[in-house]
C-alpha cells in the first residue's frame, strides 16, 4: 500500500485523475464518476419553497445530490444539468464542495470550491452527444418545480417525442455545463484500526511561489 505523504510533491489533479482511472477500472464499481454536489443558500432570498416546512429559523439552506464528472479541464471538473434546478441558483453564488467515494478501494477524495457555468458553445456541443431519449427528458424538464402528477410529465415526454422524431433535438437555454474550481482537494484512504490516511491541497493565494498548491497531512 502506497504511503500518501510520497504523493506531496505531486499535482492533486493529477493524482485524482490516477483514483478515477483505479476505480473505472475495478470491476465491482459502477459509475466510478459519481460524485455526491453540495451547495447551500440564503433561506431568505430562495425561490424554492418546502410546503408545509418553515425555514424562518435557519439562517442557510444545504442541500446534497450525486451528479456525474463528465470531464476535467486543466484543474476544473465539468458535469451538466438544469439550469431552473434549484442548485443553479445554490452554486452562482455560494461555495460548493464535491465528494467521490469508492469503498472497494477504500479511497475517497473531497474537494471544495466554487462553480460556474460553462460557455454555451461547449454545453451545446456536448449536448450533440447525448442520447436523443436523454435529450427529450431534459427538453421537457423544469427541474425543481412543483409537477402535480405524474401524468403531465409523461404528456410532455410524448408530445416532445412526436414533436422531434427523426430531428434533432436542440440544446435547451435550461441546460448546460458547470465548472468547479476546487480550491482544497483532500485525498482519504482507508487503513486498518481506523488510523486512516489523510492528504490535503489547498491553493495557494499569492503567485510569488512556483507550487501552486500547498500540502499536508491531517489526523484521521
Amino acid at each position: 500500500m502506497e504511503d500518501l505523504s510520497l504523493l506531496r510533491e505531486k499535482e492533486p489533479l493529477e493524482i485524482l485523475k490516477t483514483w478515477l482511472q483505479e476505480a473505472e477500472e475495478h470491476s465491482e464499481i459502477d459509475q466510478a464518476n459519481a460524485m455526491v454536489l453540495s451547495s447551500c443558500h440564503s433561506t431568505s432570498k430562495h425561490r424554492f419553497k418546502i410546503p408545509g416546512f418553515n425555514f424562518s429559523k435557519q439562517k442557510f439552506r444545504v442541500s446534497s445530490r450525486v451528479v456525474l464528472l463528465k470531464g476535467i479541464q486543466e484543474e476544473n471538473l465539468l458535469f451538466y444539468s438544469n439550469y431552473t434546478s434549484l442548485k443553479k441558483e445554490q452554486l452562482s453564488k455560494n461555495p460548493s464542495a464535491l465528494n467521490f467515494y469508492w469503498p472497494a478501494l477504500g479511497k475517497q477524495i473531497r474537494l471544495e470550491g466554487k462553480t460556474r457555468l460553462t460557455h454555451r458553445s461547449q454545453s451545446v456541443e456536448y449536448w450533440k452527444t447525448r442520447p436523443w431519449e436523454s435529450q427529450i427528458s431534459q427538453y421537457i424538464s423544469q427541474q425543481s418545480s412543483k409537477l402535480e402528477n405524474r401524468k403531465i410529465l409523461e404528456k410532455k415526454w410524448e408530445d416532445a417525442q412526436r414533436k422531434f422524431y427523426g430531428k434533432e433535438v436542440p440544446c435547451p437555454h435550461h441546460w448546460g455545463g458547470f465548472v468547479f474550481q476546487p480550491h482544497l482537494i483532500e485525498f482519504w484512504r482507508e487503513r486498518p484500526h481506523r488510523l486512516h490516511d489523510r492528504l490535503v491541497f489547498a491553493k495557494r493565494n499569492s503567485f510569488r511561489s512556483k507550487k501552486q498548491w500547498k500540502s499536508y497531512l491531517l489526523y484521521p
